[in-house]
C-alpha cells in the first residue's frame, strides 16, 4: 500500500518533533530535490524540485529506485555524493545528498532523501583554482617546460581529460614543438619525430587549422578518423594506446599573434560543451602569457649575454692579444743582442707569450666562434675538434657536408654549443683515444638534422649518474629544439651522443 505523506511522523527520538501535516507539506513545499524512500530504497513519494532534477515524472518514479542510487539505497551516512548521467546527457552530473529517517505512524521505517545538482558550481570551483594555480605558475616559475606542463596537469584534472598537449610554433609558422603535456607519461620522447614524419606523408593537423583561423576548432570522433588515415600511421601506436574520442585544439595568442596551440583529447563518455571550451580558451590565454614572459626574459638575458660576450672579446683581442704580440716583439729584439739578456731566458718567455696567445685566441673562439657566423655550423665544430687534439686531447674527427648547412641562429647556436658540451665531455670524463662527431640529415627527410658524438672511452651508464650541468644544459638545448637527445653506450663500448631534430634544417615547411 502506497504511505501518503499524511501518515508519516518522526521517530520518537528525533528533535524536534515533526506533525504528519507539517512534514508533508515539508515535502511537497521544499525548493530542494526530495524523495520519501522505503526500506528497499523504492521512492514511496518525490515532490516536484526532485522530478526537476531527475527530468522524470512523479506517476513514473512510484515504487522506483532512484536512478542514482546503488541498489536503490542511499549512501553511506547522513552525508555523501554520488556521480549519474541523466539518460541523454552528455556528461555525468555529481549530485550532493542528505538522508534522514522517519517513521510513520504504524512504525513503518522509512528515509527522506534530499538531493541537488552541485556539478556546475563545483566544476566552476575547480576551474578556479586551475586557473589561479596556472596564474600562480606563469608569475613565479623558472622554466617555461614545467609551466606548461603543470597547466596541461591543471587541465587534465580539471576537465577530466584524457591528456592534454601545448606545441609551440617557431618563427617561420611550419614547425610545431612540443612544449608542455599531461599525463607526463603518456607523450613518448620521440612524438614530435613521429609528428614530423606524420607531416611529412601529409597527415592534417587540426592544430595548424585552430591556428589559421584564430578560433577553437573541436573535432568529432577525431580518434577514429586518425587511424583509419595512413599518413598517420607513425603516430597510430601512440594515438590508440589510450581512450579518448573528441578533440579541440585552441590557438595561443599573444599580441594578436599566434604561437602555438593548446590540444585536448577528450575521453569518449565527455562530450565537450562552449563552457568547457570557454574554460580551454582561458588556460591557453595563460599559456600564451608564460610563453611570452618566458621570450622577454630569454631576449633580455640573451642579448646581455651576447653583448657581454661580444664586449670581452673585443676586449681581448684590442689589448691582451695586442700586448702579447708586442712582449714577442720585444724579446725577439733583445735576442739578437745576446750580451743584454740570457738568449735562453728569452727563448723561454717568447714560448710562453706564443702560448698565451693561442690561449687568447681560443678563449675568444669559445666566447664568439666566428666560423659559425661565417661558414656555418660544420666548419666552427671542424675547428673546434682541431683545438681539442691539438691541445693534447683525443683525435675528433667530423662527418658532415662541406656546405653550409641551412639552419637558423639560434638554433645554431644551441647544436654548437651542445656539440661543444658533448666534446667537452669525452675530454674531461671520458678518457677517450678517438672521437666522431656525424652531421647529417637522413636521405628521405631533408629537413630533419641528425647529430652524433660518439667516443671509445670507459663510457656511464645514464640511468644511475645523476646529471650534472653539462648534461641538463645538454637536454635543455634539444628540448629548444624540439628533438629527442638520446645517450648511450656504444656497441665498442664509450658513449654515444645522439640527437634527432625533426625540421631544423631548411626546408621543413
Amino acid at each position: 500500500m502506497a504511505v501518503r505523506p499524511a501518515d508519516v511522523t518522526t521517530p520518537v527520538d528525533a528533535t524536534p518533533a515533526v506533525g504528519p501535516e507539517v512534514l508533508a507539506a515539508a515535502l511537497s513545499a521544499s525548493p530542494e530535490a526530495t524523495a520519501l524512500l522505503d526500506e528497499q530504497g523504492r521512492c514511496v513519494y518525490v515532490n516536484a524540485a526532485a522530478c526537476a532534477v531527475l527530468g522524470v515524472p512523479a506517476d513514473e518514479m512510484q515504487g522506483r529506485a532512484l536512478p542514482f542510487a546503488d541498489g536503490g539505497a542511499a549512501p553511506t551516512g547522513p552525508r555523501g555524493s554520488t556521480r549519474w548521467r541523466p539518460p541523454g546527457a552528455p556528461r555525468e552530473r555529481e549530485l550532493e545528498q542528505r538522508r534522514r529517517p522517519v517513521t510513520t505512524g504504524d512504525g513503518r521505517p522509512l528515509t527522506v532523501l534530499t538531493f541537488r545538482d552541485v556539478t556546475d558550481v563545483r566544476v566552476q570551483r575547480r576551474r578556479f583554482t586551475a586557473f589561479a594555480t596556472a596564474a600562480a605558475n606563469v608569475a613565479y616559475a623558472g622554466s617555461l617546460r614545467s609551466t606548461l606542463d603543470a597547466i596541461c596537469a591543471e587541465l587534465v584534472e580539471t576537465t577530466d581529460l584524457a591528456g592534454a598537449q601545448i606545441f609551440l610554433i617557431d618563427e617561420s609558422g611550419t614547425r610545431m614543438r612540443v612544449h608542455g603535456a599531461a599525463p607526463v607519461h603518456r607523450w613518448p620522447p620521440d612524438f614530435a619525430v613521429r609528428l614530423d614524419e606524420a607531416r611529412r606523408r601529409g597527415a592534417q593537423l587540426h592544430s595548424f587549422e585552430a591556428l589559421r583561423a584564430g578560433r577553437p576548432v573541436v573535432t568529432r570522433s577525431r580518434k577514429a578518423q586518425m587511424l583509419a588515415d595512413p599518413t598517420w600511421a607513425p603516430l597510430h601506436h601512440q594515438l590508440d594506446s589510450f581512450d579518448w574520442e573528441d578533440f579541440a585544439a585552441v590557438p595561443l595568442v599573444v599580441r594578436d599573434r599566434a604561437v602555438g596551440a593548446l590540444n585536448a583529447y577528450f575521453r569518449p563518455d565527455h562530450d565537450p560543451d562552449e563552457d568547457e571550451i570557454a574554460f580551454l580558451t582561458a588556460m591557453a590565454h595563460q599559456a600564451a602569457v608564460a610563453v611570452e614572459n618566458a621570450r622577454l626574459v630569454a631576449e633580455v638575458r640573451g642579448e646581455a649575454t651576447l653583448d657581454e660576450r661580444h664586449r670581452l672579446a673585443r676586449e681581448l683581442h684590442d689589448s691582451v692579444s695586442q700586448h702579447l704580440f708586442s712582449m714577442t716583439l720585444h724579446i725577439r729584439a733583445a735576442a739578437l743582442d745576446p750580451a743584454a739578456a740570457d738568449s735562453t731566458l728569452l727563448r723561454t718567455l717568447e714560448q710562453l707569450a706564443h702560448a698565451a696567445s693561442d690561449d687568447m685566441r681560443a678563449l675568444i673562439f669559445e666566447l664568439h666562434p666566428t666560423l659559425l657566423d661565417t661558414h656555418g655550423l660544420v666548419s666552427a665544430i671542424r675547428e673546434q675538434a682541431a683545438w681539442i687534439t691539438t691541445r693534447g686531447g683525443p683525435s675528433v674527427t667530423v662527418d658532415g657536408p662541406d656546405e653550409r648547412l641551412e639552419i637558423a641562429a639560434d638554433d645554431e647556436l644551441d647544436l654548437y654549443r651542445l656539440t661543444q658540451e658533448a666534446l667537452h665531455n669525452c675530454v674531461k670524463h671520458a678518457g677517450a683515444t678517438h672521437v666522431r662527431v656525424r652531421i647529417g640529415s637522413p636521405a628521405d627527410n631533408p629537413a630533419m638534422l641528425v647529430l652524433e658524438v660518439a667516443d671509445d672511452g670507459i663510457g656511464f651508464d645514464p640511468a644511475t649518474t645523476a646529471p650534472g650541468l653539462g648534461l641538463v644544459s645538454m637536454r635543455e638545448r634539444a628540448e629548444r629544439l624540439g628533438g629527442q637527445l638520446v645517450i648511450t653506450g656504444g656497441d665498442a663500448g664509450g658513449t654515444v651522443v645522439r640527437l634527432v631534430a625533426p625540421g631544423v634544417l631548411a626546408g621543413s615547411g
